[in-house]
Parts: structure tokens; C-alpha cells; sequence
């Protein structure tokens, strides 16, 4: 807990910017759903297929990822890497452990959810459904954006912008870390295609402590985004072994 709760510099940007970012991507996010579902003639549909929901998330997730990028490039264009804490986390083995302890939490998480009777008959979250879809196409581009592009653009906007800025303000890291997974559930709750309680609010909140948890203690955004990208190897496997013991 003393690791947890060590300083680091304060970021040079404010409060007030991170949640702007925090913002822009719920816009982004709305906008691409928008986009994508009038090309593809669901605009007026109650509930948009798995591919308007996967393509809309390529792009929200695309497009935030390099927004935050060139921000921190146009402030810092020698060091925008240092600035976002985007080093590699300090120790031997580090980014194997950090993917087999968030393996296991995002594990606990998900027997949590069965064994308390939370998840509602779901496997995974309903914007990740193509990796049950059961063809090579829906598979492969929800697989690129639960395991690569959004981990990257959670990553770097709550770990990367928001978690720095709220430990400066609070103070305190596990107060950051607590009331960052709160806005992160809270967008995650705005955005969730369907309003089950497990994937639009409970598992959020706990993956988003499990993330800046990691942010914290490793005082890197690459930590998040590889935590975060390990949450999505596990939603792959998950839908992996339902896939298979449905067909058998």
C-alpha cells in the first residue's frame, strides 16, 4: 500500500483538460455509433447489430487513441511519451506479471459475476459479442478492438490523462484511483448498448480500480493499457470456451 500511494510529478495538464478528454470520448463514441449506423441503414433499429457496434468502436477508439497522442506531442513534442507515463514500467519480468495478475483479477471478477448471479446469461460485454459471432470477420475485428485499440484509448485517457490529474488534485492515490473507476463505470453506464447491471456498471467499476490500481503502483499508463488489454484477452478466451462447449 506504501508503493500505491508514492508521488509522482504532478502532469502539465489540469483536471479540467482530462475531463474534457473524458468527454470527447463519449462524444466520439456516440458520433461513430451514429456514423456507422446510418451507413449500414440501422438508424431507426431499437438495437444495433454486433458489427455497427464493432466498427463504431474501431473508430471511437481510433480516433480518442491519436487525439491524446497529438495532444501530448503538441505540448511536449520531445518528450510526449515521458509526459502520458508511457516508460516502461521499472522491473525484471514486469509486463508478464502485470498480464497474469490481471488474467487472474479479471477472472475473479468475471466468477464473481456467476456466482452471485450478476452477468444475466451474458459472456461478454455486449459491444465485444462479435467474438461469438462465429465468423472469421466478426471475430477478428472485435478480437483488434477489445484487445489492442480500446485498452489503448481506456488506457491513455484514464490512465494516461485522468488518473494524474485526479491524484494531483486529491492528493491521495487510492482516492484517485476510486473516484477515477467511478467516472470510468459512469462512462461506461452512458455507453452501454444494453442496461444490464453487470456489464454497464458493476464489472466496469471493478476492472477500472483493477487498472489504475496497476497505474498507481507502477506510476505507468502502459501499465493500464496492458491491464486493460489483458481484461480483453480474457473476454477472447471467455468466448472461446463458451463458443466450444455450445458446440459440443
Amino acid at each position: 500500500m506504501g508503493h500505491l500511494q508514492a508521488s509522482e510529478p504532478p502532469p502539465f495538464w489540469t483536471l479540467l483538460h482530462a475531463l474534457i478528454a473524458v468527454g470527447a470520448y463519449i462524444v466520439l463514441w456516440i458520433a461513430a455509433i451514429s456514423v456507422t449506423s446510418v451507413i449500414s441503414g440501422e438508424i431507426n433499429q431499437a438495437a444495433l447489430s454486433v458489427r455497427t457496434l464493432t466498427l463504431s468502436g474501431l473508430i471511437s477508439a481510433a480516433v480518442i487513441t491519436i487525439g491524446v497522442i497529438r495532444f501530448s506531442r503538441a505540448r511536449h513534442p520531445q518528450g510526449w511519451m515521458e509526459a502520458l507515463r508511457l516508460d516502461q514500467p521499472a522491473g525484471r519480468n514486469t509486463l508478464l506479471g502485470i498480464v497474469l495478475f490481471s488474467l487472474g483479477f479479471a477472472w475473479s471478477i468475471d466468477l464473481l459475476g456467476a456466482v452471485l448471479r450478476l452477468k444475466g446469461g451474458q459472456i461478454v460485454p455486449p459491444a465485444l459479442e462479435g467474438l461469438r459471432e462465429g465468423t472469421v470477420l466478426a471475430w477478428l475485428l472485435a478480437a483488434v478492438y477489445g484487445v489492442i485499440l480500446l485498452p489503448l484509448a481506456e488506457g491513455l485517457v484514464f490512465g494516461g490523462l485522468l488518473y494524474p490529474a485526479l491524484s494531483h488534485r486529491l492528493k491521495d492515490n487510492r482516492a484517485a484511483i476510486l473516484v477515477g473507476a467511478i467516472i470510468y463505470m459512469v462512462v461506461n453506464l452512458l455507453l452501454a448498448p444494453t442496461q444490464g447491471q453487470w456489464y454497464a456498471v458493476i464489472q466496469p467499476l471493478l476492472m477500472g480500480v483493477v487498472m489504475l490500481s496497476f497505474r498507481a503502483y507502477y506510476q505507468s499508463a502502459r501499465a493500464a493499457i496492458l491491464t486493460r488489454a489483458a481484461f480483453g484477452v480474457f473476454f477472447v478466451l471467455a468466448a472461446a470456451f463458451s463458443y466450444g462447449f455450445g458446440a459440443g
